[in-house]
């Protein structure tokens, strides 16, 4: 039971932090940004 969300929780992690690299890099879009939170 341990492995699998293991696994998931390092999904997340490696998600969120792809976003925050993106989103420290890539210029600011308020637009994207707000149609990104609203579908969360």
């Amino acid at each position: 039971m341990d492995t699998p969300t293991s696994l998931l929780v390092f999904q997340i992690i490696g998600f969120i932090a792809l976003g925050l690299s993106k989103a420290m890099t890539d210029p600011v879009r308020p637009g994207a940004d707000q149609g990104k939170r609203n579908s969360m």
